[in-house]
């Protein structure tokens, strides 16, 4: 007469598993360890994805990824709000100081046309030349071909 091996009492089966209590009868009945060994190992590994403590810290390590993500870019577009700020005020200060230069020119070749003008309807033979240089230097400006006005970016 053979003697059957003891069997192992049956595993808890966890909930949410694919193992259903009818496939763990199926293998107590089994006279071999060995397979029932193997059928057990592999049914453990019959769910799909994560368990739901690995997946719960995936999702949380993910999560503050995204959120360190984001709080980056938030420090970048106030970053660049600031650059771009300091580029507007210095753009405003140099063309102030352009429209300035620009206007002190303008008003000194008014008045040396002026003074030229003058010279010469007294007869004074410089007056012609002074006349000339102002004209000339109030037509260079006015066409917009200023020493101040470099292309600097």
């Amino acid at each position: 007469m053979q003697t059957q091996p003891p069997t192992q009492p049956a595993a808890p089966v966890a909930s949410g598993s694919p193992i259903t209590p009818e496939y763990v009868e199926a293998l107590q009945k089994l006279e071999k360890p060995e397979v029932l060994s193997l059928a057990a190992f592999f049914s453990s590994k019959m769910t799909l994805g994560p368990d739901p403590e690995s997946a719960k810290l995936m999702a949380q390590t993910e999560m503050h990824h995204e959120s360190c993500r984001l709080e980056g870019y938030k420090e970048n577009l106030k970053h660049q709000d600031l650059e771009g700020g300091r580029k507007h005020e210095y753009r405003k200060k140099k063309l102030n100081h352009e429209t300035f230069l620009l206007t002190s020119v303008l008003l000194g070749a008014l008045a040396g046309a002026g003074v030229g003008l003058y010279l010469t309807i007294v007869d004074k033979p410089v007056g012609s030349n002074i006349l000339i240089a102002s004209i000339a230097t109030i037509v260079y400006v006015i066409s917009g071909k200023t020493p101040f006005h470099r292309k600097e970016e």
